[in-house]
């Protein structure tokens, strides 16, 4: 069964750029992309296939495939949730036990299943750091962002997080501005699966137009090599 995924949009342009590299036959849910509700939303969404995918408006799949191989793994090795680790990866030096949602698979029965709970962020963390997989850049046992909660309570409820690897679009023209560039997630088998902007709050400014459009171009490129 496909999964189903999940777009948290602020932003209609975006977001149909987003569904444009989503397949016809995948189950797509578009809703408010308030950061302050979404992921309480997640635990009570009416969602119809076993796995989902939570996927930023400014993040495209370019390996579909990828993905369901990826999900299949995630089945035969007891996986309930897969991402990018919040810190020691590209462009973000954070929590290393939470994951950026940008791009987070998920076990839709194990996570909606999971109760909330209370408790300190940061020392909560800690008590999970022998779950980090990458460790070869900055990071810090901190809480950074309001969803750090919600995926603290899945590690809490025993959900078994599977950390992918992501690097720089090391191709990328940073044109002498001072954002990072944008990143690319490889599944287990080392594919490309997804390329994110970042800056998706940025959109009306034409830097961020520009980088939203070079990786529609990475993205729609890799799709077209896949599919050769």
């Amino acid at each position: 069964m496909y999964p189903t995924v999940i777009i948290p949009s602020m932003n209609p342009i975006l977001c149909e750029k987003a569904r444009a590299f989503i397949p016809a036959d995948w189950p797509v849910i578009t809703k408010d992309g308030n950061p302050l509700t979404h992921f309480d939303d997640l635990r009570k969404l009416n969602i119809s296939t076993r796995w989902a995918i939570n996927l930023d408006e400014d993040c495209f799949l370019m390996d579909p495939d990828g993905v369901l191989r990826l999900i299949q793994l995630m089945e035969e090795k007891d996986y309930q949730t897969a991402g990018i680790q919040d810190g020691s990866s590209y462009a973000r030096q954070h929590n290393p036990v939470i994951f950026n949602p940008f791009f987070f698979i998920f076990n839709v029965a194990a996570v909606q299943a999971a109760p909330k709970r209370d408790g300190d962020i940061v020392s909560t963390s800690e008590a999970y750091r022998h779950l980090v997989r990458f460790t070869d850049a900055p990071y810090a046992f901190d809480n950074f962002e309001p969803y750090y909660r919600f995926f603290l309570d899945l590690l809490q409820a025993g959900c078994k997080p599977l950390f992918l690897a992501n690097h720089a679009y090391e191709a990328f023209d940073e044109r002498g501005y001072n954002l990072c560039k944008p990143s690319i997630v490889r599944g287990e088998d080392g594919g490309e699966l997804a390329i994110h902007a970042w800056y998706s709050r940025l959109y009306h400014e034409p830097v961020v137009q520009d980088r939203i459009a070079v990786c529609e171009n990475y993205a729609n490129a890799h799709l077209v090599r896949n599919q050769g």
